[in-house]
């Protein structure tokens, strides 16, 4: 149907924008690696990851990296441009999505090593069952790795699941990307909203398929340096919250930010109203692929988005403040 060129957020529900109004409450604890307990200089060992990070772990004998930022730069897991003389080649240059640290799993190792490396973490409360929750994570395939791969997967459960190897856990996960992501100058939102069947507790990311269902391509970056075979990819900001969709209630709740966007089908641009200043609010407009466009983090009352060189095709639009997170669709045409 045809769309008003202006939209007040309150609106959006009932016409053009698919809305979701959500209490943000992140039950990750530590989302962004943040909380440190040990900055450690090195390759890591399992159990390095545990000791660095608080909450997060292996459940498996993998051995996850911490990388750092404020660290000296001859570490080998300092961000961006390590110093580290060698004999293990150095995985990239990315810096943290956000913050000064980032996790970098294996998705896939040799062929038909089937080895991998997982993140692990209890969540703050169980999950409810039968609710819808938000599930994501940020992405981005290291610089200097041997391939992109497909596969990383979040799996939800209510006991920890484990190994003592570094094989393939043998689980389904709820959700699992299917494309190869290869993308090393930015990072991709990876994310399903899940309607999870039991009390989870637990949530594991990482690939759970076996080398043989694995697809890897060769990326161009690749320096071939010793350490770099396989698929390696580094990871921030998780996210595992409630989703609330209520449109008996919602207007009221949607005065909270009460946003403005227009005009929407755009050709050129879209305008992002805010009804004060002083609310700290992140802004993130991501493409059909998930891969994050603009972004802007900041209390102003309007913001400006240039879509001029952008694709033509759906883009997804989230602002979130401390109270609430909204999300809908925006037409570039």
């Amino acid at each position: 149907m045809m769309c008003n060129m202006k939209y007040v957020v309150s609106v959006i529900f009932l016409s053009c924008f698919l809305l979701t109004n959500v209490k943000a409450q992140n039950l990750v604890p530590n989302p962004d690696f943040e909380l440190r307990d040990f900055d450690y200089c090195g390759i890591s060992s399992s159990s390095d990851l545990e000791n660095a990070l608080s909450d997060w772990y292996s459940p498996t004998s993998g051995s996850p990296d911490v990388f750092f930022t404020d660290i000296a730069s001859s570490c080998w897991n300092f961000q961006p441009i390590s110093t580290y003389p060698g004999p293990i080649g150095l995985k990239g240059e990315q810096l943290p999505r956000s913050g000064s640290s980032m996790v970098g799993i294996f998705l896939h190792t040799i062929a038909t090593f089937d080895q991998r490396e997982y993140l692990q973490i209890q969540l703050s409360s169980p999950l409810v069952s039968g609710g819808k929750y938000l599930v994501e994570c940020y992405v981005s395939l290291a610089d200097y790795t041997e391939f992109a791969s497909n596969g990383l997967g979040f799996h939800l459960s209510t006991t920890a699941i484990s190994s003592s190897n570094d094989d393939v856990l043998a689980y389904t996960p709820q959700y699992a990307v299917t494309n190869t992501i290869g993308v090393t100058q930015d990072w991709v939102r990876v994310f399903d909203t899940i309607t999870v069947t039991d009390a989870f507790d637990y949530l594991t990311i990482g690939n759970f398929g076996d080398d043989a269902s694995t697809t890897t391509e060769v990326n161009p970056t690749a320096s071939l340096a010793p350490g770099t075979y396989g698929a390696y990819y580094f990871i921030d900001d998780v996210r595992v919250e409630r989703v609330i969709d209520d449109p008996t209630a919602s207007l009221n709740q949607l005065d909270i930010l009460n946003v403005s966007i227009f005009p929407n089908p755009t050709t050129d641009e879209i305008h992002i109203e805010l009804p004060v200043t002083g609310t700290i609010v992140e802004i993130e407009l991501m493409d059909a692929h998930g891969k994050i466009v603009w972004s802007v983090k900041d209390s102003f009352k309007k913001y400006t988005v240039d879509m001029k060189g952008f694709e033509d095709g759906i883009y997804f639009i989230r602002v979130e403040s401390e109270s609430a997170t909204y999300s809908g669709r925006i037409v570039k045409l």
